[in-house]
């Protein structure tokens, strides 16, 4: 044996103790006539045990496009495609992650916690591939520009602040505006290309528009802590229905969220007060007059102490949702917006004082 072939065989011995028992002499001895041919068979044994992903920017977009749209019907309408290579493509990722993604239900899909994780990843990675697309085509050159955020007022006090600090330290040549308004008056700047991009409660499905669920956010029976003729502990919208209620005006996001939940209990609730306003609702409840359906955001706004009651509404939830043209004039400043806008509203749910005392 030359001195090639000595050094191949002890590079090969090394390996030895992770070949199974019965092919160690066998390929030791082809090895020794054939040094070229048994490193091949040593590579091909690695990958049939390393399985390499297949995953591709197209299966996760039509993926996440199903749970937005809910049905793969409707993400198929979305997309243009056909129902079946869109069902095809999620079938694929599930046979890829060996575990189900997506469940049926009366109403259509959904995603399993599985599924979930990934949402939030793809989200994340086909932000990121856009982010990349519109960089390039700029040929990194400065992006400057204004882009219009639409949100209600609870949202704006949020959310502007947090986002125009980020913007002057990271993109000082991008300008930010915010417009306050109900769903309504959002879509109608967003039609009429006034607004780039809104923050909208359910919103409508339009095929120009694209859709990201930001937050799966809960609603909350507030009362005054003094209370004792009230729940003191998770509820049943039904339970509260005839106690006197705080709600929001028409035509708010969590308006009409609470008018489709009365309308499928087919139930006449008994509203004391309509209110613009979360800081309103607190100040009628801290009087004992009336008590407040509200949302995890109206709660953040509204900082809960000691002086209130907050208990969860069982099965009563909305997506907060980032909604945006498809194509725009201004599209890489609308895309850093939007992504700074989803990070900022993720981060003041996740870090608030009021986040700690809704999950404790």
């Amino acid at each position: 044996m030359d001195s090639c072939r000595v050094v191949g065989v002890a590079a090969f011995a090394a390996k030895i103790p992770a070949i199974p028992g019965d092919i160690k002499h066998r390929e030791l001895f082809v090895f020794q006539f054939n040094y070229c041919y048994i490193g091949e068979l040593i590579i091909r044994s690695k990958k049939r045990k390393i399985r390499e992903a297949t995953i591709d920017i197209q299966q996760l977009r039509y993926f996440v496009e199903v749970i937005e749209a809910g049905s793969l019907r409707k993400a198929a309408d979305r997309l243009h495609i056909a129902q079946t290579a869109v069902g095809r493509q999620v079938k694929l990722l599930e046979d890829e992650f060996g575990k189900p993604l997506l469940e049926r239900h009366p109403r259509g899909m959904s995603p399993t916690p599985a599924g979930q994780r990934l949402q939030l990843y793809a989200t994340e990675l086909l932000q990121s591939v856009e982010e990349i697309h519109h960089r390039m085509i700029g040929d990194q050159e400065t992006v400057k520009g204004r882009a219009m955020l639409g949100v209600p007022t609870t949202l704006a006090l949020i959310l502007y602040g947090a986002m125009a600090e980020r913007l002057v330290n990271e993109h000082p040549e991008i300008d930010l505006g915010v417009v306050q308004g109900n769903a309504y008056s959002i879509w109608a700047g967003l039609d009429a290309n006034d607004i780039n991009l809104a923050i909208l409660v359910d919103p409508e499905r339009k095929d120009n528009y694209s859709y990201e669920t930001l937050l799966k956010e809960q609603m909350y029976f507030l009362s005054r802590a003094d209370r004792t003729d009230v729940p003191q502990g998770p509820v049943n919208l039904a339970e509260i229905v005839q106690l006197p209620l705080i709600v929001y005006r028409r035509p708010t996001g969590p308006r009409n969220v609470f008018d489709r939940a009365m309308s499928r209990l087919n139930a006449t609730p008994n509203i004391a007060y309509e209110v613009e306003y979360a800081l309103v609702a607190k100040e009628l409840i801290s009087r004992g007059l009336a008590h407040g359906v509200l949302s995890q955001s109206d709660l953040i706004t509204i900082k809960p102490d000691d002086t209130y009651n907050v208990v969860e509404i069982k099965n009563f939830t909305f997506n907060r949702t980032l909604v945006r043209p498809k194509k725009s004039p201004n599209q890489p400043v609308v895309d850093i917006v939007a992504r700074i806008a989803s990070e900022e509203f993720l981060k003041f749910h996740n870090q608030s004082p009021a986040a700690n005392i809704l999950h404790a």
